[in-house]
């Protein structure tokens, strides 16, 4: 029989507050998300908010550019980040015709790494992940890498 718990933890600066699972953990781990994003259609600068969602989704009619905010807007919401800390995001595009592309663009303070174009696919299928990390986390300074890992 499993119990759940809540474990306090710090990792780095940042605390965390999530349930464990004792005892028995050869279940599955089911964790509680945001709801999927929807972005306009058309290009725009990402919110912190969107973008700590985790899943942004697009139906883009043409090929579209969607900005991250700043590394320095990202710092001001994990004011105990250390460097290393990171979060992941998808970006799902439902775009069905060739060339619908999302381009994802780094706001100030941020170096991408990897093909940053999430295609279109005929079948409304086209997807990113990108694992963002912080790499400096001082004020006026802050910068994010941010990798596409699949």
């Amino acid at each position: 029989m499993s119990k759940a718990s809540l474990l306090t933890a710090t990792f780095g600066k940042l605390l965390v507050n999530r349930p464990i699972k004792l005892g028995n953990t050869s279940g599955p781990v089911v964790s509680t998300v945001p709801a999927p994003v929807a972005v306009s259609n058309t290009s725009a600068t990402l919110t912190t908010t969107q973008v700590l969602s985790g899943v942004i989704k697009s139906t883009p009619a043409a090929a579209i550019t969607l900005t991250l905010p700043t590394a320095a807007a990202l710092l001001n919401l994990f004011p105990r980040a250390v460097v290393g800390d990171s979060f992941q995001l998808s970006v799902v595009n439902l775009g069905a015709s060739s060339g619908n592309n999302v381009t994802i663009a780094g706001g100030t303070g941020m170096t991408l790494v990897g093909y940053a174009v999430v295609l279109a696919s005929a079948d409304g299928s086209g997807s990113g992940n990108f694992l963002l990390r912080f790499t400096n986390v001082t004020q006026g300074a802050a910068a994010v890498e941010v990798t596409r890992v699949s």
